[in-house]
């Protein structure tokens, strides 16, 4: 049985030591020494030395003349253990199921217990950040569509008429806080942090690919709607 402190589940503790550890190792590439893990993940050393074998025997880590090092597996074992977390402690993700049919494991819960559930064990976790990255361009094209439909955004900027820097502050005053896409929370604020027109121009890039390689619709959809939403201007 794991344990951690009185009042924390014993198999929550675990994953929260697991999860530190693998992100203090992480952030640091070329490896740990016990000491220094000690102290970025402020385990107790006896759970630490427990936690550290048990990751070791299983590959997420590397272990290397004293030093602890996070394996490619580490690496998507972590990018799971995240986006567990992410989901459920999502606003809006309702969850369905009693407290007494909760299984020790947290990814069983996410996946039998949330109404998305049934998409996660199709995520592969070493693809979680590129699929976010996917994720917030996607959205952020609809945003545009829908702005420059409704002429709260110039739609001459996207059809090369005019600089797509004249619409970055127009669509950051757009943004809220989050939308809940998928298992995923496209954070605006995040987002509207790192709009600039470098962004925008991938964004009209992404527009033209899916229109030409979209698989449902062979026809131009964004871009020809674009032109004739300036055209109406």
């Amino acid at each position: 049985m794991p344990r951690g402190r009185v009042s924390q589940d014993p198999y929550e503790a675990k994953d929260d030591s697991i999860r530190r550890i693998l992100s203090a190792l992480k952030e640091n590439p070329k490896g740990l020494r016990f000491t220094d893990l000690k102290q970025l993940t402020g385990l107790h050393q006896d759970t630490l030395t427990v936690r550290l074998n048990e990751s070791v025997e299983d590959g997420t880590v590397h272990l290397d003349d004293k030093l602890y090092a996070i394996s490619s597996e580490g690496d998507d074992d972590l990018s799971r253990r995240r986006l567990i977390s992410q989901i459920v402690s999502a606003e809006g993700m309702v969850a369905v199921g009693e407290a007494e049919s909760a299984s020790m494991y947290p990814d069983e819960d996410v996946v039998l217990n949330t109404i998305v559930g049934y998409g996660f064990p199709a995520i592969s976790p070493g693809v979680v950040g590129a699929l976010r990255r996917i994720l917030q361009k996607y959205w952020m094209l609809h945003l545009i569509t829908t702005l420059a439909s409704n002429h709260k955004v110039d739609p001459r900027c996207l059809t090369g008429e005019k600089p797509v820097e004249d619409m970055v502050e127009e669509l950051k005053s757009a943004m809220t806080s989050k939308a809940l896409v998928l298992a995923f929370l496209i954070d605006q604020r995040e987002l509207r942090n790192k709009l600039n027109s470098e962004y925008l121009k991938e964004i009209i890039r992404l527009a033209k690919v899916e229109d030409r390689y979209h698989l449902e619709n062979k026809n131009s959809d964004f871009t020809e709607a674009w032109h004739r939403y300036a055209r109406k201007g």
